[in-house]
């Protein structure tokens, strides 16, 4: 009987497996475009010459720090989940 459930649980696994790598993928994808956000908002920021807009360039920076934290907490949630 243990032998069926070690079967099972290896094919439960390689079905699973795919769905996990493209789940990985996709936050892998959405980092680094969080990653070039932050970066083009810390550029925006150095290149604008208008007092009034000092407010929303930094704004900006912020919500892309937060942004790419955000999804660097969702990726190590799901590596300790996918340790249990």
């Amino acid at each position: 009987m243990s032998g069926l459930i070690s079967i099972i649980n290896n094919i439960k696994n390689r079905v699973s497996a795919p769905q996990k790598i493209e789940k990985d993928e996709k936050l892998y994808e959405m980092l680094e475009e969080a990653h070039e956000e932050w970066e083009n908002a810390e550029k925006y920021f150095q290149n604008i010459t208008e007092p009034d807009l000092i407010d929303y360039a930094t704004f900006k920076i912020e919500t892309a720090k937060r942004k790419y934290a955000y999804i660097l907490k969702q990726m190590r949630e799901q590596e300790i989940k996918s340790h249990i």
